[in-house]
């Protein structure tokens, strides 16, 4: 007999548990983000994240053991520092359970991207994605079971690094007899320059560099910062000496632990593993993304440099992005950029959106040849950016000109008898800076303004020139050493006025404002092989505030 609806639809809304059991378990992750399991708390959207809410595990990149191998790479809790390092998850019982039943709880997240650790025997065990922990419903005791979830990668392109945890009662399969949890792995964050900087690293090149190491060593000490000098010799070629390319630094954090990130660049090098061969550690981890493409990044010509990390910076906190944008560069006349997988990977952190800037004038190809960030102390400017400008430098050179100075040397370092007079009279030397700054430097530094919505004012020009093709033919400047308001740059080697070099007079006096001590150093052999105190030196620095989700924004959760 067929039932009418309305009778039918009556008969169960008069039934409101018909065919709905009554939720027996509870997982419980740290949601809120205050380092603590609060079932009460906690257990509140615990199956949706933000930027601003749901749990965070970091990736186990580390060495809590020192073995040598990251703490992912090991199939164990390696001690309470390597605990910290994992997601605490707590699963209880609402409800008696019958005493023959069994409780199963799984990990889904792509395979060897994020591990289960679960008590047994007195230690614990470790569960992959896909592979289930099945116990009887009896051990979930009054107190519940506690165990951990471990992460060995962090987000991309193909995965946002959400990792959904699933407990179930076994032979019920009504939803509600279970519960999930979705947690994501933090996000690398890229430091900028003006962060605290603990660590200076620079490469020894015997009978080369002494004279920047000199001065690099005054920069260590009046920066209250540790000089790391990596030795020459074994087991890296003598003449890789280019650290800020071989290694970008992060940091990943959740309410429970903090560690430094390497990003080793993608050179086919083996001093890109500098960093991670010194350091690896507690604390200190690194995780390799995207792989050697020998066009962009052998380092011999053409695009061959742009995969760099030169060509990989980040900027402070500016409008819309609390914890700044990352920049990178792009040649758009030769379809090159730095690695497209590693600007995606970067972009799925979700914190700092990259932007890309025009490297296509430069021989070299990177971001840090084109600007620098200085701190400030005015309130209402949170920073300064250094670029080239051409345009400066040939109009102090013709002012010199002007005032029956044309006859002072120049660049004597690296070249015989130029003088003032016979740099402005080379055939179209001055004319093609001009041009350079209007057609590539001033859109690059449009680009910039725009693109993180800064004041005109934060922009401070440095006298600068170039040759045909984008080689810097005086030491550039901008190419800078960041450390706790001291900058170590390249010693332009101008011409000299009164004992004073015209260049390093003007530089001091457009910085004059800035909380900033200058120190040009010397790093003539550098500038030789195309690149200077940037180049030469990296940095490991504090973050500028913790807690990276306090600073997201309703716009940013995603």
């Amino acid at each position: 007999m067929r039932i009418a609806p309305l009778l039918f639809c009556g008969w169960l809304c008069l039934q409101p548990n018909f065919l709905v059991a009554a939720q027996v378990l509870q997982l419980t992750a740290d949601t809120d983000r205050n380092g603590q399991l609060e079932s009460a708390k906690d257990d509140q959207d615990e199956e949706t994240w933000t930027n601003s809410h749901g749990a965070v595990v970091l990736v186990n990149c580390d060495d809590d053991d020192r073995d040598g191998n990251r703490d992912f790479e090991d199939e164990a809790i390696n001690g309470a520092e390597d605990r910290l390092d994992l997601a605490p998850l707590l699963l209880e019982s609402l409800a008696d359970l019958p005493a023959d039943s069994r409780v199963t709880v799984s990990l889904q997240a792509p395979t060897e991207k994020a591990f289960l650790h679960v008590p047994e025997d007195q230690a614990f065990r470790c569960i992959p994605a896909g592979e289930s922990w099945e116990f009887a419903a009896s051990e979930l005791g009054t107190e519940g079971i506690e165990f951990f979830v471990e992460a060995a990668a962090i987000a991309d392109k193909e995965w946002d690094g959400s990792i959904l945890v699933a407990a179930k009662l076994l032979d019920n399969t009504s939803a509600e007899s279970g519960d999930e949890v979705r947690l994501r792995v933090a996000p690398l964050v890229a430091v900028p320059s003006i962060a605290p900087a603990t660590h200076i690293f620079v490469r020894e090149f015997p009978g080369r560099n002494e004279a920047l190491l000199t001065g690099l060593k005054s920069v260590a000490k009046e920066s209250n910062s540790e000089l790391v000098i990596i030795p020459g010799g074994g087991p890296y070629a003598d003449n890789h000496i280019w650290l800020q390319d071989a290694v970008e630094f992060f940091y990943s954090q959740t309410p429970r632990s903090r560690i430094d990130v390497a990003l080793p660049a993608n050179r086919n090098q083996a001093v890109d593993m500098f960093a991670s061969d010194r350091l690896l550690g507690p604390g200190f981890g690194f995780v390799r993304v995207g792989t050697y493409r020998e066009k962009f990044a052998l380092g011999e010509g053409g695009v061959s440099w742009i995969d760099w990390y030169g060509n990989l910076e980040v900027t402070p906190p500016v409008e819309d992005h609390p914890w700044g944008r990352l920049l990178y560069g792009i040649d758009r006349e030769h379809e090159a950029q730095l690695n497209p997988e590693v600007v995606a990977t970067l972009a799925a952190q979700g914190l700092q959106e990259p932007l890309a800037l025009d490297v296509g004038w430069l021989v070299i190809k990177h971001a840090d040849e084109m600007l620098a960030f200085v701190p400030s102390s005015d309130p209402k400017i949170p920073f300064y950016v250094l670029v080239p400008d051409t345009t400066l430098a040939l109009d102090l050179l013709a002012n010199l000109q002007k005032s029956g100075k044309g006859d002072l040397p120049l660049f004597g370092t690296y070249e015989k008898d130029v003088t003032v007079d016979s740099l402005l009279a080379e055939a179209g030397f001055a004319e093609s800076n001009r041009k350079l700054q209007v057609e590539r430097i001033d859109p690059m530094i449009d680009s910039l303004v725009a693109g993180l919505k800064l004041d005109p004012s934060q922009i401070v020009r440095l006298p600068a020139l170039f040759n045909g093709g984008g080689l810097s033919r005086m030491p550039n400047m901008v190419n800078c050493l960041v450390a706790n308001g001291h900058l170590a740059m390249a010693d332009p080697n101008g011409p000299l006025v009164d004992g004073e070099d015209a260049f390093q007079r003007d530089v001091r006096q457009r910085l004059a404002k800035l909380p900033v001590t200058i120190h040009f150093v010397d790093d003539q052999q550098y500038h030789r092989w195309s690149g200077n105190v940037h180049c030469a030196t990296n940095a490991l620095r504090k973050p500028i505030a913790d807690e990276w989700w306090n600073a997201a924004k309703p716009a940013d959760d995603k």
